[in-house]
């Protein structure tokens, strides 16, 4: 079901300025499942010094299109135990699922020469965020100044070959390598390091990289809106078909917003997820009722003409939160002030960070 959706709103998608084709933000994140026996053998919990966690854990990579946040398919396996898989290694089954041609983007935890090369291999542009180690070795051990948009030949090392033991001896990846210079909210100077096959300038890459933060927005969604924080399957076929449920009417409510968001030529990034949710839950009943496909595209109409309201209060909702337009790209400098230095969300930093602390309570409440 999840695929069928996607495919049928794919055709509509919309592709940035400068692209030739749709663009997926790459992510991956855990998720908790419950203690039961078929589980725990399946996908363990963690370990540590005081004993073994509770809850089980999985292993979550999704794809998300950059403007209409729809989501292919998701891959999983365990965090934990002999069969645990990285978000690398679930990438790898990923691409296979991607459209032909797309664009890829990842931050960090992707920026590795395996990802690069089998982008390449499946015709993927890609840009990927660096590490400082990763930028320096892929420059010969010395780092670049920032304005440095350089050609560069990654090449395969012994420890990418023990941990892909399928690429060959003397692979290679061509991209570039560009080294922006940027401020983050303090107004501290730091520099970002890209690896990319994309044909366009050092600031439009910077530009596309802000689009990073949609898929952040898309995951609270998904574990807020469609409860997928916790699945409650507790057996491991069950687990499996709850989360690709889960994907579907998640993306149910995204292709409701991309077809309402075509009809009013606006960016469906500007409508709030959970009001078209609802929306969308009170016409169902009506269009079950339906008899006929006139009657069905009345209804597909008048649910047009009400979601605009949302549109429009959730525009007037972003006066509060100044720091951008909807629709846009976060720029980077805020996207780095969400997070310090160990990755960890600063949500009190956040504007609304108390209302997103009481939501989180509610949430831990059920």
């Amino acid at each position: 079901m999840n695929d069928l959706i996607f495919e049928s709103s794919r055709e509509k998608l919309k592709v940035l300025p400068g692209l030739e084709q749709p663009m997926f933000l790459l992510d991956g994140t855990t998720l908790l499942l419950p203690h039961s026996e078929d589980l725990e053998s399946a996908y363990p919990a963690t370990r540590h010094r005081h004993g073994t966690s509770h809850w089980s854990l999985i292993r979550v990579l999704v794809a998300h299109e950059v403007m209409s946040g729809l989501a292919v398919r998701p891959c999983y396996g365990p965090v934990n135990g002999p069969q645990s898989t990285s978000e690398q290694g679930l990438a790898k089954e990923m691409r296979r699922r991607l459209p032909r041609g797309s664009v890829v983007l990842g931050d960090r935890n992707f920026g590795v020469f395996s990802m690069a090369y089998h982008a390449r291999q499946n015709e993927h542009p890609c840009l990927f965020r660096l590490t400082v180690a990763r930028a320096r070795k892929l420059n010969g051990g010395v780092l670049r100044n920032a304005g440095t948009d350089k050609q560069m030949v990654g090449t395969c090392s012994r420890e990418d070959r023990r941990s892909n033991p399928e690429l060959a001896l003397h692979a290679a990846v061509e991209g570039r390598l560009v080294v922006v210079k940027v401020w983050d909210a303090a107004g501290k100077k730091q520099k970002l390091y890209f690896f990319t096959s994309l044909d366009l300038p050092a600031q439009r890459i910077l530009e596309l990289y802000g689009y990073r933060w949609n898929i952040e927005t898309d995951l609270r969604s998904l574990k807020c809106e469609v409860r997928l924080h916790m699945l409650t399957a507790k057996s491991k076929d069950m687990v499996e078909k709850e989360l690709v449920l889960r994907v579907a009417a998640y993306n149910l409510t995204r292709a409701a917003i991309h077809e309402t968001a075509a009809a009013l030529e606006v960016s469906p990034r500007q409508f709030s997820f959970s009001m078209a949710r609802d929306t969308l839950n009170a016409f169902l009943p009506r269009f079950a009722a339906a008899r006929s496909e006139e009657e069905r595209q009345q209804i597909t109409e008048q649910m047009h003409r009400d979601e605009p309201v949302q549109a429009a209060a959730q525009a007037q909702a972003a006066t509060f939160y100044p720091q951008r337009d909807l629709g846009e790209p976060l720029p980077v400098s805020q996207t780095q002030s969400l997070t310090n230095t160990r990755g960890r969300k600063k949500v009190q930093n956040h504007p609304g960070g108390q209302d997103c602390k009481a939501k989180s309570r509610l949430v831990a409440l059920g």
